[in-house]
């Protein structure tokens, strides 16, 4: 393999544990896809290698790999969250992850956490307070993980697709699923606000309330959603926070335009509305946008100008961002045919592939 990528090294009697194995990213970008394709057929193409063996959990079987001549080994695995080849070769171990990548870890110079390592965090700190995260796990997590409701991701109604609002302003729930498990499971509420309370001095508290939530509904398998009931207590709690505030908002006169999971679009004067839940603590809502002139394609694809700055918002990726960079976008072009969201599939013998919307 090239020297460019990480790998973890290790001795041939001591067998490495998976998840100590650096991940090598990619972009799900269409220059992202080529870059993967790459190391995936070289790999591929390669007699020297077999079939990676696992065990129920997902990791490696050591045992299983010492019945090949050699300990040259790959495989794919297309997961809910990213599309992962790993390869062992002798003595070194490597994993490459295609995935969406919503913060660059190069604009701010910082790495980010991912979903394993936050939640161990996480767990860690409940520990110190007297709470064994595994004491909730339970058997029938992908069961319960079906019951977990939607983020509300929608308009309000139809018609307002294609309007151009003004007096347009945004309510945000600070943290909100995270303040969800405090409000339902209470005795995590003193670890949770210390990781709010210190995210600013630490980006990976940050990444532990962001990724914690969902990490625990997982279906990878060393998780198995096993604790997909506290994740489903969470978005149940910030669904109806989010639907009691739209009511409170539409009786004082506001226009609800639209939600996004922890906000509401409304059109109105922010000024003449607070309640007992406004406020920048865990779980409150303040009003982070104000004053703009919005207008939505669809519930997840909209622009708003605000102090004369344009923001365009579509979930994914587009051929529009391959040819010019977001803070470049103008207003109209989440209509462009460009703007199409675009997705990715794998297939063993073209690689990853990528499909335009039109």
């Amino acid at each position: 393999m090239t020297k460019k990528y990480k790998y973890l090294e290790y001795k041939v009697n001591q067998a490495p544990n998976f998840k100590n194995i650096p991940v090598n990213l990619f972009k799900a970008t269409r220059q992202g896809a080529e870059e993967f394709n790459e190391v995936y057929f070289k790999i591929k193409n390669d007699n020297d290698f077999n079939k990676l063996i696992r065990t129920p959990s997902g990791a490696i079987s050591w045992e299983g790999m010492n019945k090949y001549k050699n300990s040259y080994a790959y495989d794919v695995r297309v997961l809910k969250s990213c599309i992962e080849l790993t390869v062992v070769t002798f003595e070194r171990a490597y994993r490459y992850q295609f995935r969406y990548i919503q913060r660059d870890a190069n604009e701010d110079g910082k790495k980010h956490l991912f979903g394993n390592k936050a939640f161990k965090i996480f767990a860690a700190k409940l520990a110190e307070n007297g709470i064994n995260i595994n004491d909730y796990a339970i058997e029938n997590g992908e069961e319960i993980k079906k019951t977990i409701e939607a983020p509300s991701i929608c308009m309000e109604r139809e018609l307002y697709k294609n309007v151009t609002f003004e007096n347009a302003c945004h309510v945000d729930f600070h943290n909100s699923y995270p303040a969800g498990l405090a409000n339902t499971h209470p005795e995590f509420r003193s670890t949770i606000e210390y990781f709010y309370n210190n995210r600013k001095n630490n980006q990976d508290y940050k990444d532990v309330l962001n990724l914690t939530v969902g990490y625990m509904q997982s279906s990878m398998p060393q998780v198995k959603a096993k604790w997909s009931h506290l994740s489903r207590d969470a978005i149940h709690d910030n669904n109806e926070r989010v639907k009691r505030l739209a009511e409170k908002l539409s009786n004082k006169g506001f226009l609800i335009i639209a939600y996004n999971t922890d906000g509401i679009w409304v059109s109105g004067d922010w000024r003449k509305f607070k309640d007992n839940n406004y406020g920048s603590k865990l779980g409150q809502w303040s009003w982070d946008h104000v004053d703009c002139k919005i207008r939505f394609r669809s519930a997840g694809s909209y622009e708003f100008i605000e102090n004369g700055k344009y923001t365009p918002v579509v979930r994914g990726t587009t051929k529009l961002d391959e040819l010019k960079d977001r803070k470049n976008w103008e207003w109209g072009d989440i209509y462009s045919t460009a703007s199409n969201p675009i997705y990715f599939t794998f297939d063993e013998e073209e690689g990853i592939k990528i499909h335009y919307t039109v």
